[in-house]
């Protein structure tokens, strides 16, 4: 499933997950034991999906097109409960935000991320999906929803200066909130993957024992370095009116096949 469907079905189950969490009684958030009902979560997941689902626009469709969205969210919610199950019992952090914004004053209290900068103060805003904490609530795991899993590695965007939302994320918790940030993990919804930036300190705690996307308390702090690093030189370019291509990654564009512009040229250039 592509484009506008694809997009609309990433928007219900984003609202279905939230909603489902933030009328969780907060001690069932902490409770081990809720996830062993699975059966009943299932049953409360799906109560939301239909409300969701009657006011998207996919209620406009055939009815059998409305069933094959159906079937194919529900099966995505099944895979989130098997996984979340298991984090569950595996990691000791409770799942305590959702949809936390920062920037937005009409819904949040938390002030912009502001990056300090020569040429004039940068400010960020923007949502988190999820934000769970250790015991104690000093110490967090950003959490983002995918619908599905990206083809390029986010340890090697990362190196590119291709991904900024994971970076944006975790020093706005730093910065907003005061807590250490232990990781920042993507959860690919259609297959139950996962994928993230963690410390490296903080491997039990997360319940890894492998992967490549481990880093010192050192070096994730220089790799949110290089990220302010590439913000502010993209805003410099906005601010600048610089509309020049320098694009390191053409998978999404539709018009790749008939684009003259190499590629190859760019993806691997020094541009310091």
């Amino acid at each position: 499933m592509e484009g506008r469907e694809a997009l609309e079905m990433g928007n219900i189950l984003h609202h279905v997950l939230d909603e489902f969490y933030k009328e969780m009684a907060e001690k069932d958030r902490a409770d081990l034991s809720f996830w062993e009902d699975k059966a009943k979560i299932r049953v409360r997941f799906l109560e939301k999906l239909k409300q969701c689902v009657a006011k998207s626009p996919f209620k406009h469709q055939p009815l059998y097109r409305q069933r094959i969205y159906w079937d194919s969210m529900a099966e995505v919610l099944d895979l989130f409960v098997e996984q979340e199950a298991e984090f569950r019992r595996a990691r000791p952090l409770v799942p305590t935000h959702f949809e936390l914004s920062f920037g937005d004053k009409a819904s949040s209290p938390l002030d912009y991320l502001k990056i300090p900068s020569p040429r004039g103060e940068v400010r960020i805003e923007g949502k988190i999906d999820r934000v769970d904490l250790m015991p104690g609530g000093k110490e967090a795991l950003v959490i983002d929803y995918k619908l599905s899993k990206r083809s390029e590695p986010l340890r090697e965007k990362l190196a590119k200066g291709l991904e900024l939302q994971l970076p944006i994320y975790i020093l706005a918790m730093k910065r907003l909130l005061g807590v250490e940030v232990i990781g920042a993990e993507l959860r690919f919804l259609k297959d139950a993957g996962k994928e993230g930036i963690y410390r490296k300190d903080y491997k039990e705690a997360l319940a890894l024992n492998h992967g490549k996307g481990f880093y010192e308390k050192e070096e994730m702090e220089e790799m949110l370095q290089k990220a302010e690093t590439v913000l502010l030189e993209s805003v410099r370019r906005l601010r600048e009116g610089d509309i020049a291509i320098r694009s390191k990654s053409c998978e999404f564009c539709r018009f790749d096949s008939v684009c003259r512009f190499e590629k190859w040229k760019m993806v691997y250039a020094d541009e310091s």
